[in-house]
């Protein structure tokens, strides 16, 4: 099973496309965008070309950030 890791623990890559898909991941996804927008695009590259392991490296330090972190939980996750 494919995990995306941050500070908080695992989530699988399951679990990862129902937040994405939700208002909450919209959310963050909008207050991300032009601080990691380079993320976000190599993530999106390598996932439409099926390479999960990729798309997850170049998220995983963004997922890992305080920014991040913040905004989940300000979001109640």
């Amino acid at each position: 099973m494919n995990n995306v890791t941050g500070k908080s623990g695992n989530i699988s890559m399951d679990d990862a496309m129902k937040l994405a898909k939700s208002d909450a991941g919209r959310k963050i996804f909008s207050a991300l965008q032009s601080t990691h927008a380079q993320q976000i695009q190599e993530a999106m590259n390598h996932a439409q070309t099926g390479d999960m392991e990729q798309a997850k490296k170049a998220l995983s330090a963004m997922l890992a950030s305080e920014e991040v972190q913040s905004l989940i939980k300000s979001l109640g996750g």
